[in-house]
Order: structure tokens, then C-alpha cells, then sequence
């Protein structure tokens, strides 16, 4: 996974690629410098495009010159062997999906915005039931830090335990303000 030297990967600034950058991407000059990467990207695959409808519809080479892009700029899905949280037998669940299970606990959270999600099995054993999850957060500048906490712990907690069994899960919390300073703080729900 490309993470930032703010805590951010490169696919949490490509999701927000359509939209306006938030008010991290903005202050956040590695956050602003991967928007450009990709907007730069973005614009060459259509002048690729264009260029290929201008020449008699050379799809071919249009083609080819998206998909070796794209190679180049995917990293392969992490999967793995748990256990699911629906039925209690063994399935593949990859990290996105682990991802967009703590995404979608946080909804739309007034007070907290998730920037980064990672979660990996702790165990050795396979399928596995042990979890370390990494997250990192927005918070309002006037957010109570135990509040946050509980609050992070729990939608993690309930992220993650809808898609897989977790008998013990660790969560590393990575608490940002909106002027990006970061305190590094972990607690434990077991």
C-alpha cells in the first residue's frame, strides 16, 4: 500500500478525485502533490482518448495505452482467509473490503472523518479471528479526545465485526485536526 508521509494512501486522495479536495488536501502538500499526479493522469488518458477518436478511432492503441496506465498505477488487492461474521465458515475477504465495512460504519459522522482505514490479521492461524486495524481520523479542533476514542473504537469495532468473527481486535488510532497536526494514540477493544 502507498501511504503518505501523512498517514493517507494514494487511494483515499483518488476517491475524493471527482469532488473538491477536502480541507486536509488542501494544507496537506503530499495529499495536494498526489491530486495533481492523478489529475495529470487523469487528463492524459483523455487526451489519449481524443487523440485516438481524432486519428479514425484507433482503439487499439488507445487501448493499450490505458491499460499499461493502469497497470502501472493499480497494486494488487491483499486478501485473506477469515471467518465470516454472517455464517461462521471460512471465506476470502480482502482489505478493501474490510475498508469499506469501517467506512460505512462512520457514515456520514459529523465530527470524525475517516482518512485512512488498513486492517490485517494479528494471528498466525488461518482462517484467522484475530485483527489489528489502523485508522486514521479528522476530528473538529474542539473534539473530547476520550469521546473520539470510544466513539473510533466502536465504529471500527462494528465495521469490522460485520464482515468477519474478530475474537480480539486492536485498534491504532491516529487522531488529525483540520490544521493536520497528528497525535499518535492506540487503544485496545478485546
Amino acid at each position: 500500500m502507498s501511504t503518505l508521509p501523512c498517514g493517507r494512501t494514494r487511494d483515499d486522495v483518488l476517491q475524493n478525485l471527482d469532488g473538491p479536495p477536502d480541507a486536509h488536501e488542501i494544507q496537506c502538500p503530499w495529499c495536494h502533490d498526489e491530486r495533481a499526479r492523478l489529475k495529470d493522469l487523469d487528463s492524459g488518458l483523455a487526451t489519449i482518448l481524443r487523440t485516438g477518436d481524432e486519428d479514425g478511432g484507433n482503439d487499439d492503441g488507445a487501448i493499450a495505452a490505458v491499460m499499461r496506465a493502469v497497470r502501472e498505477n493499480l497494486r494488487p488487492l491483499r486478501s485473506t482467509s477469515a471467518v465470516s461474521a454472517l455464517g461462521g465458515e471460512a471465506v476470502k475477504v480482502t482489505s478493501l473490503d474490510l475498508a469499506d465495512a469501517v467506512r460505512g460504519a462512520f457514515g456520514e459522522s459529523p465530527r470524525i472523518q475517516v482518512n485512512y482505514v488498513d486492517v490485517r490479521p494479528s494471528d498466525g492461524a488461518s482462517p484467522h479471528v484475530r485483527w489489528r486495524a489502523e485508522c486514521a481520523v479528522s476530528v473538529a479542533p474542539d473534539s473530547d479526545l476520550t469521546e473520539v476514542e470510544s466513539t473510533v473504537v466502536a465504529k471500527v469495532s462494528k465495521g469490522v465485526r460485520t464482515v468477519v468473527v474478530a475474537e480480539h481486535l486492536v485498534v491504532d488510532v491516529t487522531l488529525e485536526d483540520v490544521h493536520g497536526e497528528t497525535l499518535r494514540h492506540a487503544v485496545r477493544d478485546s
